[in-house]
């Protein structure tokens, strides 16, 4: 390395382009994200931009250009006049009914293995725990 790449102003600088750089990145991540109708996340623009999550978050710059693409509301066709092709009002109802049946289902499900897993937590405790003879003196502690 020569002299020069070792003064703290040539260090700084060569910071600052890599910095400048890494935000250009970052605009484009989230240029990207919006024309494939993707979420706008740090995430998301991190892994797009190819940069880290720690870079934008403590970029203020960077953050901020985040934050701007995720409160604005996305260009889509609706928007512009254009018919949107979310479906009709009919079909929507069809899958929001669908979806309905579907989370009363999930709900179901999830009730009878909380049920099983309380079981399975009963047993475990008993296998850890077994009941003591009378003519054994305890030891440990039980643990539940």
């Amino acid at each position: 390395m020569s002299d020069a790449s070792m003064k703290p102003s040539a260090l700084a600088e060569h910071a600052s382009q890599r910095t400048a750089k890494c935000i250009s990145a970052v605009r484009n991540g989230v240029r990207v994200l919006r024309s494939r109708g993707e979420a706008v996340t740090v995430a998301s623009v991190a892994r797009a931009a190819g940069v880290s999550r720690n870079f934008i978050y403590t970029t203020p710059q960077a953050l901020e250009i985040v934050d701007r693409a995720r409160r604005e509301r996305p260009r889509t066709l609706a928007s512009s006049g254009k018919a949107s092709s979310g479906g009709s009002q009919e079909s929507l109802q069809t899958r929001l009914i669908a979806a309905l049946d579907e989370i009363e289902r999930l709900k179901s499900e999830m009730s009878s293995l909380k049920a099983h897993n309380t079981e399975l937590i009963e047993a475990i405790v008993n296998l850890q725990n077994p009941p003591i003879k009378e003519n054994v003196t305890q030891l440990r502690r039980r643990r539940f």
